[in-house]
């Protein structure tokens, strides 16, 4: 039963159905040409008869999807609504999706952001939802994930921002038995019935924030997402005592997998848990009957009924890394049989060999998605699992036969608080001692794909075909990513109230002028500078350029330098009494970076001709008091392209400017201080002539940025203007002939600028 090949085959139409937003009964038509291809083309038998099923199944979901009922789907944003709904995923993110009953929006699927400190639904439980309707958000920055993108495959509506989510939980049914265990987590103690939610529910929401990062940085945050390793577990917990009272052995398997069944519908079976589910039916049933399964084909029939479920899944981080784990894992599995001849390569070897084969498959995609990789993880895995084991068997043990008697309740519940301390301890040791996760980008990417799919291909090419197909998908799939451009592009990010620039230069640098804010609650460097690197290209900045040293330009830089990214940095030379500027000084020196002030008059010259000219720096002339005074002007010019970085200076720096003809003719500006009513000057503006201005600024500042009064004198010049809070980034790429002006906002097209010469 080759489903294995069965699922290659499907690929191309689910890829295709997704990018073109097909309706679901297009997806009948790739799975009835496949199916007729088999019937008359080959296969015989047992064999035709299972390729014929699996192809049905997604023709049958696909019909059942496609006589859905659509819903209403309203036309631009709308007033507060009420309405109720039947919750459809668990909550992840602060969101969780709802199908609405009622005459009006009955059937339509719709996406809740729950207020802050609300308490989440379960799955399946009505809820009755107040507040605000309007379109998915649209990603705002180049390389962003598509938060809603999932959403919107599945034919999800809208967003609901709600202003309160009643519940009216169902006590008789799943979701209240969901909830009757969630309400019981939480006597074994705060941060420990968090960690038993995350390894036995799958709900990390209440897991704390140091621990979730100690988690990421060692490379074991899939110890924390319902997999084959949990779900070996509790196999192993409810099979074990069956044997004892003599349940057959064919039988204990088929048992136990049922009963599973029915653990993954408690909670909401998460792609990782029904992959495993899946192979583990596939294998009970073949040992029931006796039959010899290809675990490669089990992993093709999980792949096949999860995307015929639910199509959209192909596009989830999840069901990638999942799939590709199990298929890193079987690929070594020939040589696990050699390794486990002994004690130390049955429990340290094999366990060790499995953990790098899954990181060897999935490294690609964590590269892809994530832009950063543990390094150690392996060896972090091996080192934890013990206590991950430990850790569900004790909690189940607790949750299963705690109610029979308080006396066992109070020792099991000891030896699960004890067991969850132990591996939160293990974990942030692990993450206190270890090396820093490093970062690479998307053009590093192809480069380890190339590397991993190879050495898959080389592991056991005699061995399995199979590897060698799993090894060339890698390969093929990712290698595009390290493609150079040969233009000068500048990407103006959308990063709230602040202002961060990166420039790709044709040369091959990466330049960063400014970096955003940074503060208790939010740090644009790594939210998102460090993302947009790593999915753009290399996360390594040749220069970083810091205008002046307030939060909103200088503050992401510290999380930039931490991670090793910044090899020379670049500022105005004034000492500023903060303790962000005491941070950013610390960790410059700590990190090494060539750390100097900028000088007026001096240019940086780049290859391929982009020049770089800082037009005014302070030269300590400035009062430290008044860091806006000091900010940096530059000037980037490549052929006849000319844009202006002005920070945020002052209306004296725009007369100084204007007098010495030093800001004519630009291409692009920047407008000074985020647009404020101050700047944007119109004798200056005359003078410069720009063909757009880009604002970057957020959305219902404080600071009432841009002005009313800059808008206005934008406007008379002509110019073509471009706000962040509205439009997201923007990205200009230019040949120093002409420039392409692109913008994140979907609903204003890119346009191009022709340059004067």
């Amino acid at each position: 039963m080759p489903t294995f090949k069965l699922l290659i085959l499907l690929l191309p139409g689910e890829i295709a159905a997704l990018l073109i937003n097909l309706p679901p009964a297009a997806r009948l038509l790739p799975a009835v040409v496949i199916l007729a291809g088999f019937l008359f083309l080959g296969g015989r038998g047992y064999d035709r008869t299972a390729r014929i099923a699996l192809l049905l199944i997604p023709s049958l979901f696909s019909i059942v999807r496609a006589g859905a009922p659509e819903g209403v789907r309203p036309l631009g944003n709308s007033p507060p609504i009420h309405l109720t709904g039947t919750v459809q995923s668990p909550a992840k993110g602060g969101r969780f999706e709802i199908r609405a009953g009622g005459s009006r929006w009955g059937g339509t699927l719709l996406t809740v952001r729950a207020p802050f400190g609300a308490e989440f639904p379960q799955v399946g439980e009505k809820v009755s939802v107040q507040g605000t309707w309007s379109d998915y958000p649209w990603p705002r920055n180049p390389g962003e994930p598509d938060w809603y993108g999932k959403e919107r495959r599945r034919g999800g509506a809208g967003l609901i921002r709600a202003e309160s989510v009643v519940v009216t939980p169902d006590r008789a049914g799943v979701s209240g038995f969901r909830r009757r265990i969630h309400e019981r987590t939480k006597q074994l103690g705060e941060q420990e019935g968090a960690l038993l939610r995350a390894l036995l529910l799958g709900d990390r929401s209440d897991v704390a924030w140091e621990t979730t990062r100690a988690f990421r940085d060692t490379g074991l945050s899939h110890l924390l997402a319902l997999s084959g390793l949990h779900l070996g577990i509790l196999y192993i917990v409810i099979s074990a005592p069956m044997s004892f009272l003599g349940v057959p052995v064919r039988l204990v398997p088929v048992v136990s997998v049922l009963l599973l069944w029915g653990y993954g519908a408690v909670v909401s079976m998460p792609a990782s848990l029904f992959r495993a589910l899946v192979m583990a039916s596939v294998l009970a049933w073949g040992r029931f009957r006796e039959w010899p399964v290809n675990p490669w084909n089990a992993l093709g029939a999980a792949a096949v009924l999860a995307l015929a479920a639910d199509p959209a899944a192909l596009i989830d981080v999840g069901f990638q890394l999942s799939f590709a784990a199990t298929g890193g894992i079987l690929a070594i599995r020939p040589l696990l049989s050699r390794l486990s001849r002994n004690v130390f390569g049955q429990w340290i070897l094999s366990p060790l060999v499995v953990s790098l084969g899954a990181q060897l498959a999935t490294l690609p995609l964590v590269l892809f998605h994530f832009g950063r990789v543990a390094p150690l993880s392996a060896l972090a895995t091996l080192a934890a699992t013990p206590f991950t084991i430990l850790s569900v068997v004790s909690g189940a043990a607790w949750l299963l036969l705690g109610p029979v008697h308080c006396e066992i309740n109070r020792l099991l519940g000891a030896a699960a608080w004890a067991s969850f301390r132990l591996l939160e301890t293990v974990v942030i040791g692990l993450a206190d001692r270890g090396t820093s996760p490093w970062m690479a980008g998307a053009s590093f990417g192809g480069v380890i794909a190339s590397v991993g799919g190879g050495a898959l291909l080389i592991l056991r090419a005699r061995q399995t075909k199979h590897a060698r197909h799993f090894g060339l998908a890698l390969a093929v799939l990712f290698v595009p990513m390290g493609v150079s451009r040969e233009e000068l592009t500048i990407t103006v990010l959308d990063i709230g109230q602040g202002s961060a620039a990166v420039l790709d230069l044709p040369g091959g640098e990466r330049i960063l002028i400014d970096a955003g804010l940074r503060s208790p609650y939010r740090d644009m460097g790594a939210r998102v500078i460090a993302p947009f690197l790593s999915k753009t290209g290399s996360t390594r900045l040749d220069m970083a350029f810091i205008s002046h040293p307030d939060a909103d330009h200088l503050g992401g830089v510290v999380s930039l330098m931490e991670s090793g990214s910044v090899k020379r940095l670049i500022d105005p030379g004034l000492p500023h009494e903060s303790g962000l500027y005491e941070s950013y000084e610390d960790t410059a020196i700590k990190r090494n970076c060539q750390w100097s002030a900028a000088r007026s008059g001096v240019t940086f010259a780049f290859r391929g001709g982009v020049f770089l000219d800082v037009l005014f720096a302070p030269e300590g002339r400035v009062d430290p008091a008044h860091p806006n005074d000091a900010s940096l002007v530059l000037l980037l010019r490549y052929g006849e392209f000319r844009m202006l970085f002005p920070g945020d200076a002052p209306p004296s720096m725009e007369r100084h400017l204007t007098n010495y003809r030093k800001a004519d003719r630009l291409t692009l500006l920047v407008a000074s201080h985020h647009g404020a009513g101050t700047g944007c000057l119109p004798r200056f503006l005359e003078r410069a002539r720009p063909q757009a201005t880009v604002i970057s600024c957020g959305a219902e500042n404080r600071y009432g940025h841009p002005h009313p009064a800059a808008l206005r004198r934008l406007d008379r010049v002509g110019t073509i203007i471009l706000r962040t809070d509205e439009d997201g980034a923007v990205t200009i790429r230019t040949d120093g002939r002409s420039a392409r002006v692109e913008i994140m906002n979907p609903t204003r097209e890119s346009f191009l600028i022709p340059i004067a010469g």
